[in-house]
């Protein structure tokens, strides 16, 4: 569930391709999230910083499957009711309200680097993204909303900075919905020999 700026202007030109080699698992399902801070950071705007205008690696490499972030409702027999991208941020957002704590929204974009693989770049209507020839995040998201996520039983004591423990807290966030995803592999089986997973998420080869 870890991430940072794919483009910082500190990441030397050959560290860039040592990362991309460090996650080239094929058959292996590698999930990665991408962020809680919305398209290229727009969230560290609104708190006064400067957007990355980068996405997060590793979720912009072409070879994981990029996970972003939804909210999921549901009805009271816990089934689904709906599902909305998660962007806790609203009028803070569009506005560019200054808050003293970014709310929260499923991150993204347009990578600096890395070339889409066909089986995105080829998707009806790819070019309305704004990505030309380069690799989209996200490729599938899944419930990030901390309001919508996962109940969670903490049993870790860390003394007073965490009074109340051990308790049940929801969580949630993109390293909520990564893991979900990894899940969901994993109880079908995992890669079912495909080199690159993400591949079976777009219907076509």
């Amino acid at each position: 569930s870890y991430a940072g700026p794919e483009c910082t202007g500190h990441v030397p030109a050959g560290a860039i391709k040592a990362i991309q080699k460090s996650y080239d698992f094929k058959g292996v399902v590698v999930t990665a999230s991408t962020g809680d801070d919305g398209w290229f950071s727009w969230d560290k705007v609104n708190d006064g910083m400067k957007s990355s205008e980068s996405p997060n690696i590793p979720s912009s490499l072409p070879q994981v499957v990029s996970v972003g972030g939804t909210a999921l409702n549901l009805n009271d027999d816990a089934t689904r009711n709906n599902e909305t991208v998660w962007n806790e941020n609203g009028k803070a957002n569009s506005e560019g309200i200054a808050n003293e704590f970014s709310q929260g929204a499923s991150g993204g974009g347009c990578s600096n680097y890395f070339p889409a693989k066909g089986w995105q770049s080829h998707v009806a209507n790819y070019a309305k993204t704004g990505c030309g020839k380069l690799r989209l995040a996200a490729d599938v998201s899944a419930d990030a909303d901390p309001n919508t996520g996962y109940d969670v039983y903490t049993s870790y004591n860390c003394g007073t900075s965490c009074p109340g423990v051990p308790a049940w807290e929801p969580i949630g966030g993109t390293s909520l919905s990564s893991p979900l995803i990894a899940a969901m592999w994993a109880l079908a089986g995992g890669a079912g020999g495909i080199d690159y997973p993400a591949l079976s998420l777009y219907g076509h080869f």
